[in-house]
């Protein structure tokens, strides 16, 4: 990692477009995307499940990151008691 790191205030982004301006308005919703700093407590991913044992037509509110590791293990026929986030158990049909 470099000795200086540049994030962007609330509400704009850096682009890496040359022909754009290097700051730009940041759109509703565009948080979750290359170049914002991990530990941004807005940031947002998409999570998408498919699959056998996957019950069909459930939306999830916002989901921790940290939920996919033990999710990802229950779905495995693994355990992981020491996790910090819960295994999503709604998604599953059994």
């Amino acid at each position: 990692m470099g000795a200086l790191m540049w994030t962007a205030k609330d509400g704009y982004a850096f682009t890496a477009d040359s022909a754009e301006p290097v700051v730009v308005d940041a759109p509703d919703g565009g948080l979750g995307s290359h170049g914002y700093v991990a530990s941004d407590p807005d940031l947002q991913a998409l999570f998408i499940v498919s699959g056998r044992d996957i019950k069909p037509g459930v939306t999830l509110d916002a989901v921790s990151n940290l939920s996919l590791t033990p999710t990802i293990a229950r779905l495995l026929g693994l355990q992981m008691p020491e996790a910090k986030e819960r295994v999503l158990t709604e998604i599953f049909v059994k």
